[in-house]
């Protein structure tokens, strides 16, 4: 329902925790049966390649890079072939099922500190 998007924070280690979450879409009038909750980052690859992520937090969670979907492994590790620069990753979480707390991590990026 947010006609633009809202600002989250998480956590110093990265991690976005479901009351949060929850305390944001009560603010912008965010409905149960919606078919997803989208949450997006940017970062930065320095370097063209492939790109190692790791999803953590127990989260079953459609991933987009650049707007393209990412094949997700069953212990939340993916790649992605990624051109030096800045990219956008997007979580589509199933607003049902949040997990307590959803982070990615990279050793191959610089995620960025403010969207």
């Amino acid at each position: 329902p947010a006609k633009k998007p809202t600002p989250l924070l998480t956590l110093v280690d990265g991690r976005l925790v479901a009351d949060d979450l929850k305390a944001t879409l009560a603010q912008i009038g965010f409905w149960e049966s919606a078919v997803g909750v989208f949450v997006a980052t940017q970062f930065q690859a320095t370097k063209e390649g492939a790109g190692a992520f790791k999803l953590e937090g127990g989260a079953k969670a459609e991933v987009f890079i650049d707007g393209k979907a990412v094949k997700v492994a069953k212990d939340g590790s993916f790649t992605a072939g990624l051109t030096a620069g800045p990219h956008t990753l997007v979580l589509r979480l199933d607003p049902q099922a949040l997990p307590e707390s959803v982070r990615v991590k990279s050793g191959d990026v610089n995620f960025a500190a403010g969207l």
